[in-house]
Formats: structure tokens, C-alpha cells, sequence
């Protein structure tokens, strides 16, 4: 029987089963398609396993059989068909997702978390680089040096900074303007509340409440007229004042009942207690404490 066509398209050749060796037949696929219509637009046989969808990603069948197990029993998070990531990658990050990882739980199977676990990435490597960097540092050194005054040249204007010797720290230091008549204290002198003390045995004893006063009674007697003090508000020559007496009430009160044989602790509630009656409107009471602390050792020196 003769087939008929129109001519404008080749016609479509008959399938036939091949027949394999002493098998059963095989159907046979469908040829290539050889019209330049088809290949025009893209008609290709499709691969049985992949294939690609119109946005690009490919789609992956699933695999027959129990899913893989991981180390320390666990099974790796299900992973979108479409995941752009290699296979390496997300087995990775499954395997880092543990049970009891990051909550405190022991892992089945594994060592106690926090005993010889060791981190995850790049983190060793990065602890090696800082350590070998840490070696690597200088100290810095500095440029000027002065045992008593520099003068320091702000463009039209000369600041002096002046070392006051030991006192709230190891090392204090002043700035006057002499032009100005200004001095800045630092933590010299507070208004509003009481002299800090940093006075945290045994690592911190640097702070001297004897020689704080003495330097309070050499700043006072320079006649300042503007005190910009550490904390508070500035103001004129009375904010040392007010500062050299405390110093100096903290440290009579505190030495009298040290000679009276009484302990330090209550020492410090009975002069706690007085200071504040005295000085309601400060702030800072804790640092009394501290301040009682510091003139009880260096009573006892």
C-alpha cells in the first residue's frame, strides 16, 4: 500500500522491533530527526536519566534503595533536586549537621563534645597564621621623650604637658593652656562624685591615695582658672579644692580607725556611712570601698 504526503515534510519511516540474539525483542527508538524543521526548533532525543528544564537546572532521579549513612549515625538533610551545588559539598554539610552538634549533647557514637573536637573549616589553619603573625609584632616605639615639661605646637596655639608622678595610676599627667589659663586632669579630679579609686588586688595596686593628695595640693596651688576634670562638669580652682579634701577625709578617717585595731570591713561601713551622710548629692559610692582598701595597705606599709 503506497503512503501519501503532501511533499513538504519527509515522511515518518516505520518502527521495527530488533531482535537480539536468542533474547526477546527490542523495541527500537525513534531516529534522528533529519527534517531541518526539527533541528531548527530543537527536537532532540531526551537522555532517560537527565534532563534539563526550561530554567536551566537539571533534574536528577532518585536512586533506589536506603538512603547513605553518615558518621555518628546520622543521615544526610534532604537536598532539593534543583541544588546547584556539587555532590562533595552538600555530603559536607551534611555531615557537619550532626545530631547534638552545637547543643551541648553528647553526638551518638562520637566523643563529648568539647573534649579534643576538633573545629570545623579553616580555623586551625587561622589560629597558626595569627600566632605566627603575634610573633612577628614589635613594640611600637615613641617618637618624643621628656622626663619633666613638652611644649606641644598646635598650629598658633602650645599646649603643655606636664607628668605629675604617681597618684590614680603609675604615671599621671596634666595639659595646661597657658594661654587659656586651662588645665585638663583626667581622672585626677571629678565633680559631682567620688575620687575613683582603681584599687582591684592582687593585679591592680597601682593607684596611691597618699601621693594622689600630694599631687591635688601642687595642682591647686598652681591657680588654674578653668579645671576641665576627668568626669562631671568644669569649673575654676574650687574643683581641686573639693577633690584634695575628700582625699584628705577619706584618709583621716580611714587611718583612725585603722589605729583603733579595727578590721577592714568595718572600716569600710563606718566610713561608707559618714562619707555619704556628708556627700548625698555624689555618685560613685562603691568606689569608697575601694578608696578604704588602698590607704589600709599603705597605712600598714
Amino acid at each position: 500500500m503506497e503512503s501519501r504526503h503532501d511533499g513538504r515534510t519527509a515522511p515518518r519511516p516505520r518502527r521495527t522491533a530488533l531482535r537480539r540474539p536468542g533474547g526477546r525483542p527490542r523495541p527500537a527508538r525513534d531516529p534522528e530527526p533529519t527534517s531541518p524543521t526539527g533541528a531548527q526548533h530543537g527536537h532532540h532525543r531526551r537522555h532517560p536519566v537527565r534532563a534539563r528544564r526550561r530554567d536551566g537546572h537539571r533534574h536528577r532521579q532518585r536512586r533506589a534503595g536506603p538512603r547513605p549513612r553518615l558518621r555518628g549515625g546520622a543521615r544526610p538533610s534532604p537536598v532539593p533536586d534543583h541544588d546547584p551545588l556539587p555532590s562533595r559539598t552538600r555530603l559536607r554539610r551534611a555531615r557537619l549537621r550532626r545530631p547534638g552538634h552545637g547543643s551541648g549533647q553528647p553526638r551518638p557514637g562520637g566523643r563529648p563534645q568539647g573534649e579534643g573536637t576538633r573545629l570545623p573549616g579553616d580555623v586551625p589553619r587561622l589560629r597558626r597564621a595569627g600566632r605566627a603573625a603575634a610573633g612577628r609584632r614589635s613594640r611600637a616605639t615613641p617618637d618624643v621623650v621628656y622626663d619633666d615639661v613638652h611644649d606641644l605646637d598646635l598650629g598658633g596655639r602650645t599646649v603643655r604637658l606636664r607628668p605629675t608622678g604617681r597618684g590614680h595610676t603609675k604615671g599621671d599627667q596634666v595639659v595646661e593652656v597657658p594661654d587659656a589659663g586651662a588645665l585638663f586632669t583626667g581622672d585626677l579630679a571629678e565633680t559631682g562624685q567620688f575620687a575613683i579609686f582603681p584599687w582591684f588586688p592582687p593585679y591592680d595596686r597601682d593607684v596611691s591615695g597618699v601621693r594622689w593628695l600630694a599631687v591635688m595640693d601642687r595642682l591647686a596651688g598652681s591657680g588654674p582658672r578653668i579645671v576641665v576634670p576627668g568626669h562631671g562638669d568644669l569649673g575654676g580652682p574650687e574643683v581641686l579644692d573639693d577633690v584634695r579634701d575628700y582625699l584628705r577625709e577619706l584618709r583621716d578617717e580611714t587611718w583612725r580607725r585603722r589605729d583603733s585595731a579595727m578590721g577592714e570591713a568595718e572600716i569600710v561601713a563606718d566610713v561608707r556611712a559618714l562619707l555619704v551622710e556628708r556627700h548625698p548629692e555624689w555618685a560613685g559610692r562603691d568606689w569608697i570601698e575601694r578608696g578604704v582598701g588602698c590607704l589600709c595597705g599603705e597605712h600598714a606599709a
